[in-house]
């Protein structure tokens, strides 16, 4: 048995999708939802612009004017999806790579930090960037940082910019370092000044793209679809996300847990390219050092 989900674009968050099917799941199975749906807006929260100084947190409202101010986006390229499971060893030999250096200072990298750090390096590479990495950002779930009910249901994607320009090219240690502070960065302070940045200047449109001009990362690590059982005794044994949006110049990957069996750090990366670099990637040396394997879109 296979289910589909598609969702319009203003509820296309893959934890509230994921959060529908379990209370499905959960109904079919047991006759109540463990995890029911919270369908209310957003909590106000007196943070941001109410503070004391009265300066709100530039970084994230940076990004947003650059995404809102600039121009619409070109012509999508022809894209194709490959999707790689990097198992339990996999993620683990990542991590030991990065902590050779000592450049976590004592924090061990998430499984999401170090596999972005190694595949941001292998698609700026198969892009051709000679002066550091390619320009990217990163979608971040904001649930937990906001203390949201885990039932909240609606779209808690935060974007983040990350400059890739000081970043030498096979610096896959840098590369891992830097996603580790900008995720740092977000922080519920910062979100809060974001969103009443955002409901203070509410007099522009729509925006058309938020990954205009760099490679977007999501981290979908929390997003436990496994969970979802309709039948006692036959869990979910394959998971798949499509974000749909045009894809430009640059590229999207979505980062989601792999199957349990396969241990607790594995990872499931589904990355959306244009077509000649999604093949140039399967082939690339150094992801190929890591033996993710190639469970889509190989060929």
């Amino acid at each position: 048995m296979a289910i589909g989900l598609s969702c319009s674009h203003l509820l296309a968050d893959p934890f509230s999708a994921t959060l529908l099917v379990k209370a499905w799941a959960d109904r079919v199975l047991r006759g109540n939802i463990f995890i029911p749906p919270f369908f209310h807006p957003l909590p106000k929260i007196k943070l941001g612009l109410q503070k004391a100084h009265n300066q709100p947190n530039e970084h994230l409202i940076n990004h947003y004017k650059s995404l809102i101010e600039g121009p619409s986006p070109s012509k999508a390229h022809h894209s194709k999806t490959v999707a790689l499971l990097f198992t339990d060893h996999m993620v683990q030999a990542c991590m030991d790579l990065t902590d050779l250096n000592g450049l976590n200072n004592g924090s061990d990298p998430s499984p999401f930090a170090v596999l972005v750090g190694l595949l941001w390096v292998c698609i700026s590479r198969v892009k051709g960037e000679t002066n550091g990495l390619v320009d990217m950002s990163m979608g971040l779930d904001v649930r937990k940082v906001l203390e949201l009910d885990q039932g909240y249901f609606g779209n808690c994607m935060i974007y983040t910019k990350v400059n890739g320009d000081d970043i030498g090219g096979d610096d896959q240690q840098l590369a891992t370092q830097v996603i580790g502070e900008a995720i740092r960065k977000v922080n519920k302070e910062g979100i809060i000044d974001l969103i009443e940045w955002l409901d203070h200047y509410n007099n522009f449109s729509p925006i058309s793209s938020l990954d205009k001009g760099s490679l977007v990362f999501l981290n979908l690590e929390t997003v436990d679809p496994y969970s979802a059982v309709f039948v006692e005794g036959y869990e979910p044994f394959k998971i798949s996300y499509y974000n749909e949006s045009a894809i430009l110049n640059k590229g999207k990957v979505l980062v989601l847990p792999s199957h349990p069996s396969e241990g607790k750090l594995s990872r499931l990366a589904i990355v959306t390219l244009p077509h000649n670099e999604a093949i140039e990637l399967c082939e690339d040396k150094l992801l190929a050092s890591f033996s993710p394997k190639i469970i889509m879109g190989a060929k």
